[in-house]
């Protein structure tokens, strides 16, 4: 497994959309060429808890999120 902080994607051999496409190549901004088995995109988004707010209010903290 490797994780790249800090490190931003140019170009992947499928897209984000396809959750379970086969083992491909990305290219970094850095001119780094990863192969991978699974690339998870993870882009900072915020997470959509809201389902959570009624059923699991404990678990949110007080932003909203989980963490």
């Amino acid at each position: 497994m490797s994780l790249i902080p800090n490190e931003r994607l140019e170009s992947a051999g499928s897209k984000s959309s396809e959750v379970f496409s086969g083992g491909n190549a990305t290219r970094t901004a850095q001119d780094h060429t990863v192969a991978y088995d699974l690339l998870i995109w993870a882009i900072g988004g915020k997470p959509n808890t809201d389902y959570m707010a009624a059923t699991f209010p404990s678990s949110l903290n007080k932003a909203g999120g989980s963490g």
